[in-house]
């Protein structure tokens, strides 16, 4: 039987630092940075202190997330996106360049929004922080992190990443997370009821639109039943086709053209329908009520659309690769005809997004949010990898009496035969995003020891004493009040000293050289 994780919630110096690796550019977009900036914005909030690690390609944000305030690390220019694909660089060099950013520094949090970046990269920077988190919605490649963000909404989202990362770590899935700005939040609490009559239409495809989905747009509400329809149209700085729409708005009574604008929620709180790709700003429109004709412009933005349209919480005209005039047409019109699923849909889509998604991941991140309750079972055969990955953490192995990493067929022996014991209990927390953590009771001759561990992303948060109070409990039911308690405590780890301590437990008399000693009375 492995010699395991002994009644320990570390105690180690925790930095308010938290290192942010994302790049944009033209060829990947501004997508990863704007939203990293928006957790950044909740996370500064509550004291932390943040750096961005950006490498410096062509249309980069560098300039930007400076302009906000923060730290930024400037790597160079990637080599070879052919060879290297969304990275640039080999994984290697981006880890070294990584780590030279740290220089020795511990981080509270890694954040990684990258599509370049997986488990190859995440194992080699993981030792030099204390937690890591993945935000991602693509669901095509491996992490090991301790929280994985995917504000995409989809109807199998709990299986999106069954295979790409261990049961342990936390996933914050849908649009209830989504990395809005404040903005939104603000301007939905002065939102007017919407009737579901349109009356103005917002168009916006964001920074460059290449394949000018905006003239598109024009051109197909260009008939007769659009007469009365106003129309903001919004362009990006980097729209190439600004002349050209321009010029087809020329004439059309009660149009406006507006480039690089920055009260996005403003224009989407006075519109009654948008059109519009999909991504993020999916989300800011459903936060605000906004119904939707979409297209979608990006292969990753097409399981969440398919999904949202089968659901009736927008319209979809199709791919930008097979969309014709025609039929956008028709969409926008029956938009325009259809008030009753226009309120339908806006009542829908607030319901999704809340608007608050940064503040709800903020929260968790700093131990200030939800999961603060739980419910606490039995284990259970299915339990098998969740243990093995908690008592295989870094800092598990690192307080246990061998350190040494548990091989996987050892752990199962051990697993299943504990199961099995009549006189070992295991228990495991749950709340409403995933475990939390363990509590393990095992009797011998005259006494139980407890043996306890929480998962690393809720460490450092008080819930160790409320887990354990609650297992001992439910031991009660099981084995009476009269029970003998026993727990052993690394010397160095006050913690965990103190979470004894608080439950009333006494210390004994040091049995071995490093080992701290404490007893008390199941029924107190």
């Amino acid at each position: 039987m492995p010699q395991w994780f002994q009644a320990t919630e570390l105690s180690q110096h925790m930095t308010r630092l938290v290192l942010i690796r994302a790049d944009a550019s033209q060829r990947i977009g501004s997508g990863h940075v704007m939203r990293c900036l928006t957790l950044a914005d909740a996370l500064r909030a509550r004291g932390r202190t943040i750096e961005f690690v950006c490498r410096t390609q062509p249309g980069n944000f560098v300039d930007i997330v400076r302009e906000r305030g923060y730290t930024v690390h400037a790597l160079e220019d990637a080599e070879d996106y052919v060879r290297h694909g969304w990275l640039g660089i080999s994984v290697a060099r981006d880890v070294q360049e990584t780590l030279k950013v740290l220089a020795g520094r511990r981080a509270e949090w890694l954040i990684v929004d990258h599509y370049g970046i997986s488990v190859e990269w995440e194992t080699q920077l993981a030792p030099h922080v204390d937690k890591l988190m993945a935000i991602d919605d693509m669901a095509d490649r491996d992490h090991i992190c301790h929280l994985l963000l995917d504000q995409n909404f989809s109807r199998q989202a709990s299986k999106r990443y069954a295979e790409h990362v261990s049961p342990a770590c936390t996933q914050l899935l849908g649009p209830r997370y989504a990395l809005l700005r404040d903005e939104f939040a603000l301007a939905r609490a002065e939102l007017r009821p919407r009737d579901g009559r349109v009356r103005r239409v917002l168009v916006f495809f964001g920074g460059s639109d290449p394949d000018n989905l905006t003239g598109k747009v024009i051109s197909a509400m260009a008939g007769p039943e659009f007469d009365g329809v106003a129309l903001d149209v919004v362009l990006g700085a980097a729209n190439p086709h600004r002349n050209s729409i321009a010029e087809q708005l020329c004439g059309r009574q009660n149009a406006r053209l507006m480039v690089q604008v920055d009260n996005m929620a403003d224009l989407m709180a006075a519109a009654d329908l948008a059109v519009g790709a999909g991504g993020g700003t999916t989300w800011e429109r459903m936060c605000m009520g906004l119904p939707t004709v979409v297209v979608t412009i990006a292969e990753n933005q097409v399981p969440a659309i398919r999904d949202l349209q089968a659901l009736g919480l927008l319209r979809w005209a199709g791919d930008v690769c097979h969309m014709d005039q025609p039929s956008l047409r028709v969409q926008i019109a029956d938009a325009v005809a259809d008030p009753e699923t226009n309120r339908w849909q806006s009542t829908q889509g607030m319901q999704l997004v809340d608007g608050h998604g940064a503040s709800h991941v903020a929260d968790l991140l700093c131990g200030l949010g939800e999961s603060k309750t739980w419910n606490l079972r039995r284990a259970k055969a299915e339990d098998r990898a969740l243990y093995w990955h908690w008592v295989n953490d870094p800092l598990v192995r690192a307080s246990a009496i061998h350190t040494a990493q548990i091989p996987w067929e050892n752990h199962c022996r051990w697993f299943d035969n504990t199961l099995a014991c009549p006189n070992k209990w295991l228990f495991v927390a749950e709340g409403a995003m995933g475990p939390l953590g363990q509590v393990r009771f095992e009797r011998s001759v005259d006494e139980i020891t407890i043996h306890y561990s929480v998962a690393a992303q809720f460490r450092g948060q008080g819930r160790a004493t409320i887990l354990l109070e609650q297992a001992m409990e439910q031991l009660k039911v099981l084995v009476g009040q009269d029970a003998c308690l026993h727990a052993t405590v690394r010397i160095h780890n006050e913690a965990s000293a103190r979470v004894f301590q608080r439950l009333g437990f006494a210390e004994g008399a040091i049995e071995n050289a490093g080992l701290r000693i404490f007893r008390r009375r199941l029924g107190g």
